[in-house]
């Protein structure tokens, strides 16, 4: 969540093994972490630190989606999970693009207002029947000791743990044992109480993740926790709060929920993929070249994640970019600087196709698309589709299925010319409406 924990003394906890070391660790990784954090807001020092993956077991068979280009869905454990090319971080031999049904995966991420997991982190494990998945407890059989969790069956008849104070409905626990897909059920070896809570009255709390329901700016969820924010601070200060953003909340808990003084939002739709022209490490910036004369500028923070994908560093980081680098951004669109994202990550790659996408502000028939700032130019061989993939027939179409709507739309500038050549949009898709639809 942007601060920088020295971690000299603190203890590790990393999937119930104590003696787990800063080594045990990965990016992409959702932690817990207690400790304290400096004046200045971005450095701290953790006391203790802990990780447990949400979902761990096969992917169902036949499950697999490709939502576009950059997105999948799947299910595991009768959990709908979402990756995310270029935001989800693999290991263990899992990749975006390899993934397959009845891999076995561990899944870190948070769900969302639709009950979907999204995955920060995937890592690939061995062939096995044994899982993992954690939940709260339904239609408990004390007879029996059968129950549901998060639609899978569990029979802990013959589990070698169960928890302390026993099982009963609405009891959150982590289930482990071996999977029969079949049956949807887990015949399970350990049942172990589970504490979801963010943390104890007065203690100061910094949570990511999405708005599971919203009522109002003073009762909403984000992970399922309560949060007041009608006096926070907003970053950007424009930020109106709903349904399924994911963003950062800071407060204090305060009768049982946590009462926040700033929030910001974590995930933006403006997108960027190009060359570095300019470095500012003073101001920590950099400007990507998108055409003759047409400049994105990006701000990064302690927030950004760094990734390379051209030589593997690691920890990467802005000190490592060159003016030479081609990158993909992603992040918020600064409303209060047009042509200028706020970056929510920055991943180096080989050099590849122009991509530009953010709030499309002007279009103008058979002439050109305005997004980030940037007037990019089409023209009869462009292609077109609106939100659900549908092809457009032209220029014209395109602009009455926008209608009056704000919308959110990406450029794709092809690296190869045979269709168009560099500086006309070869493919222009509407991603997404940020008000009604006409």
């Amino acid at each position: 969540n942007g601060v920088k924990y020295e971690t000299d003394t603190a203890s590790f906890e990393v999937e119930d093994n104590t003696l787990a070391t800063q080594g045990d660790l990965g990016l992409g990784m959702v932690v817990t972490v207690n400790g304290t954090i400096n004046a200045d807001g971005v450095t701290g020092t953790a006391t203790s630190i802990r990780y447990e993956d949400v979902l761990e077991g096969p992917i169902a068979t036949g499950s697999i989606v490709s939502v576009d280009s950059r997105n999948k869905t799947f299910t595991v454990l009768n959990t709908n999970v979402q990756i995310t090319d270029g935001v989800t971080v693999f290991e263990g031999g899992s990749s975006f693009a390899s993934i397959a049904e009845d891999d076995v995966i561990e899944i870190s991420g948070y769900f969302d207002n639709n009950v979907v997991l999204r995955a920060t982190r995937i890592e690939g494990k061995s062939p096995s029947s044994n899982v993992e998945i954690k939940g709260v407890v339904t239609v408990y059989d004390s007879i029996n000791k059968t129950f549901t969790i998060n639609g899978v069956n569990v029979n802990a008849f013959n589990a070698i743990s169960l928890p302390s104070g026993g099982i009963s409905n609405g009891l959150y626990v982590e289930v482990k044992g071996a999977y029969d897909s079949g049956s949807n059920l887990i015949n399970a070896t350990d049942v172990e109480a589970e504490d979801n809570s963010f943390g104890d009255e007065g203690d100061e709390v910094s949570i990511e993740g999405y708005i599971t329901r919203y009522a109002a700016d003073n009762d909403f969820d984000i992970n399922g926790f309560p949060v007041d924010a009608s006096g926070a601070t907003r970053i950007p200060a424009s930020l109106v709060l709903a349904e399924g953003m994911q963003i950062e909340v800071e407060g204090s808990i305060t009768g049982g929920a946590l009462v926040a003084t700033e929030i910001e939002l974590e995930d933006g739709e403006a997108e960027v993929h190009a060359p570095i022209v300019s470095i500012n490490l003073a101001t920590d910036s950099f400007t990507v070249q998108v055409q003759t004369g047409g400049f994105v500028s990006v701000i990064t923070d302690s927030a950004t994640e760094f990734e390379d994908d051209v030589s593997s560093v690691e920890p990467f980081s802005l000190a490592l970019l060159t003016d030479t680098d081609f990158v993909e951004v992603s992040g918020l669109e600064d409303s209060n600087n047009p042509g200028t994202i706020i970056a929510s990550y920055v991943k180096r790659s080989v050099p590849e196709d122009i991509v530009l996408q953010g709030e499309v502000t002007a279009q103008s028939t058979d002439i050109t698309v305005s997004v980030l700032g940037i007037d990019f130019p089409v023209d009869s061989a462009t292609s077109y589709q609106d939100s659900d993939d549908n092809i457009l027939a032209d220029h014209a179409a395109f602009i009455a299925k926008i209608g009056s709507s704000r919308s959110i739309v990406k450029i794709v500038d092809k690296a190869d010319t045979s269709n168009n050549p560099v500086g006309i949009a070869d493919e222009v898709e509407l991603e997404a409406y940020l008000s009604p639809q006409p």
